[in-house]
């Protein structure tokens, strides 16, 4: 989903909107970068990061945090388990470092999630670890970016 450079969404949409990233249980791309977010609505989105078991990229690049929500990022991505794999932060006032410990982060998660996992001692893999992350009836849709120009 892009969102991209919607400066007329107010906080009250955001939130709003946040809800909705939570509940939802198939978005797995969602570009939000050059929206006038700022810290608070940064919060907020990261708590919809942190329920949601399908959003692997999120792009913030550009939306005005500081390293005040880069530390909520941070703490979510080292204290709960997340399918977050790529969290773009540039053109924002961060701090490199902090970028990158986000980063590791995220590479070291999508690390063990490559690692193969032996199957018990049965013999047989439970069949839980087998289901993909969405059910099978929701079959996923794919959206062409439509280019302006």
């Amino acid at each position: 989903l892009t969102l991209s450079a919607n400066p007329r969404i107010s906080s009250k949409g955001w939130a709003r909107f946040a809800i909705a990233v939570a509940h939802s249980s198939q978005l797995r791309v969602l570009n939000l970068d050059y929206n006038p977010l700022g810290d608070q609505i940064a919060a907020m989105l990261a708590v919809a990061v942190a329920s949601s078991r399908t959003l692997e990229v999120l792009d913030l690049e550009g939306t005005g945090l500081t390293n005040q929500s880069a530390q909520v990022f941070l703490d979510m991505v080292e204290n709960y388990p997340t399918s977050l794999r790529v969290l773009v932060l540039a053109e924002n006032d961060i701090s490199p470092e902090l970028q990158q410990q986000i980063s590791d982060l995220l590479s070291e998660g999508e690390e063990e999630d490559n690692r193969e996992v032996p199957p018990p001692l049965g013999g047989h893999a439970p069949s839980s670890a087998l289901q993909p992350i969405r059910e099978k009836h929701q079959p996923l849709t794919w959206v062409p970016h439509s280019s302006k120009g």
